[in-house]
């Protein structure tokens, strides 16, 4: 067993990572599971305390060459459970199953969602046999996670089998999107089809492939009607403006002014002016989606391990994200750096929001480049739809709790490895890792991180602020990706620049500085 806590002073990376949030620590301690040898970018469903894992990769970062990357040799070739408890493992073939949905629980970022006892399967990208390519594939699945445990710990294939419904449906063909459940309505955002070989040239170079991204959400309600699932009141809203990402968290969120229950959707990838993630998040609810004004978040914005901390007392939401891949580095000093080759990382960092508005804070790093592509687990009885209240952790003094586990991921062995040759620069992570929280009795670390931010006045003016000066080039493009003003910011004020004046039609506009920082802001 091995222990890392990360410890925030003077933001001085180390191999110790105890993170400051809300009057506590974090704490991570690494276990071994005996067989397991990983997995990222998965789907996890829960029943009697045991996990089970399907879909995924068994590889590291996929490869830039079309016929190397996404091997189907490199698939998730079985379904794995584990009892995080007892470090207890077993796997069952995905062969054993029904031929109709063996090659979706080989696929790729599915988009999951578990309801009660099931967990359903939508998507996911992977090679078809069937088709003699990959492609994304537009069915839906119900698993009884528990008879599905039970099989497969008894190595019972018929039963398997019959723990699990499928059907065809084109609505859910996405992959890399997030389907979370609000209120017993299921919202999927995000994402997108991708029919081909991948190829980082584009869709009209060697094999070519198709590319569509879901520009939008969608709500519903799922059940089981015997064997068949029902799609119930299913409502498509097409926002390309706000939801033309993939690969990104989205977290369950107490709105710390209301106290009403939401989603986020938080930066992901890619901006269709730059190759490069959002910055911007943006909250879903059944009212629709809206861009959280004034607030970025330039740290771990792909897909990556995270949870949910409110603290009902202070009116403070904390979401923390545990590694991944991100375009800025906090240097030694604590100056912040942008990578345009959006690296690996090892940092931890938190999005806070109070009813005075989101921050960003730098809380440590990882051990290693860990925390693309996994899953955090809760194991604490304080979560409630996926936050953990802080009303429900012990006050006593030097107080330690388990509040969940990181499974799974991709290891890299460093930040930049795309564009390198070699093998096994990177894996999936067979490690399972702890989540602590220590009593502290220290509230948040100072926040380092000063972002430039975009919005519209009452006036229908076009605010900058975050550092600027009369010298910082800009560019601002409308939502086709057209530029339609490249300069200055003019007309400086407290805290603020104005864009030279001119008349702003509705609508979303993404403002990009020279440093490659980019806001966007919706009129």
């Amino acid at each position: 067993m091995k222990q890392f806590s990360f410890l925030l002073i003077a933001l001085l990376p180390s191999l110790a990572m105890e993170a400051q949030i809300s009057g506590w620590n974090v704490r991570v301690e690494e276990k071994t599971i005996s067989g397991w040898d990983g997995a990222q970018s998965f789907s996890i469903g829960e029943a009697n305390g045991e996990w089970l894992v399907a879909g995924g990769r068994v590889d590291g970062l996929h490869q830039r060459h079309p016929f190397s990357a996404f091997l189907a040799s490199e698939a998730n070739h079985s379904i794995h459970v584990v009892n995080p408890s007892t470090l207890q493992y077993w796997s069952m073939p995905v062969d054993s199953l029904q031929v109709e949905v063996r090659e979706q629980f080989l696929s790729t970022n599915m988009q999951a969602v578990q309801l009660d006892s099931i967990l359903y399967l939508m998507g996911g990208y992977g090679y078809s046999t069937t088709m003699s390519n990959h492609t994304t594939y537009g069915r839906i699945t119900a698993v009884h996670v528990a008879e599905l445990i039970d099989a497969i710990q008894a190595g019972n294939g018929v039963a398997a089998r019959e723990a699990i419904s499928t059907q065809v449906d084109a609505r859910f063909a996405w992959t890399g999107g997030v389907a979370r459940e609000l209120d017993g309505t299921v919202y999927l955002a995000g994402g997108h089809y991708f029919h081909g070989l991948y190829n980082p040239m584009g869709p009209n170079h060697g094999p070519g492939f198709s590319q569509t991204y879901h520009d939008g959400y969608s709500h519903f309600e799922l059940g089981l009607v015997g064997d068949s699932i029902a799609v119930s009141n299913y409502v498509a809203v097409s926002s390309p403006a706000l939801m033309h990402r993939r690969d990104y968290n989205m977290a369950h969120r107490i709105n710390p002014a209301t106290g009403d229950h939401t989603l986020t959707a938080f930066t992901g990838v890619f901006q269709p002016t730059a190759n490069l993630p959002w910055h911007d998040m943006v909250d879903v609810d059944d009212n629709g989606l809206a861009l959280r004004t004034g607030a970025s978040q330039l740290l771990n914005q792909y897909h990556s391990a995270h949870f949910g901390l409110y603290d009902s007392a202070n009116a403070e939401m904390v979401t923390v994200f545990l590694g991944g891949i991100g375009e800025y580095l906090v240097q030694s000093d604590g100056t912040l750096i942008q990578d345009p080759n959006v690296p690996f990382t090892k940092h931890v960092s938190a999005m806070v929001e109070t009813v005075n508005g989101t921050s960003e804070y730098y809380l440590g790093d990882l051990p290693d480049y860990l925390g693309a592509g996994a899953e955090f687990l809760p194991a604490h009885a304080g979560f409630q739809q996926g936050i953990l209240h802080e009303s429900a952790l012990p006050s006593a003094p030097n107080s330690s709790v388990l509040i969940g586990y990181m499974l799974g991921g991709i290891r890299s062995t460093a930040p930049n490895i795309f564009f390198s040759n070699g093998n096994n620069l990177s894996t999936s992570n067979a490690k399972l890792y702890e989540v602590w929280l220590d009593a502290s009795g220290v509230g948040l670390p100072t926040e380092v991180l000063e972002r430039r931010w975009a919005q519209f006045d009452s006036e229908g003016r076009l605010r900058l602020g975050g550092n600027l000066d009369a010298r910082t080039d800009l560019w601002v493009y409308d939502a086709t990706g057209r530029i339609i003003y490249e300069g200055r910011a003019v007309a400086f004020g407290r805290g603020y620049a104005l864009v030279d004046s001119m008349h702003w039609m509705p609508g979303s506009y993404i403002v990009r500085f020279e440093s490659g920082e980019s806001v966007r802001a919706v009129k």
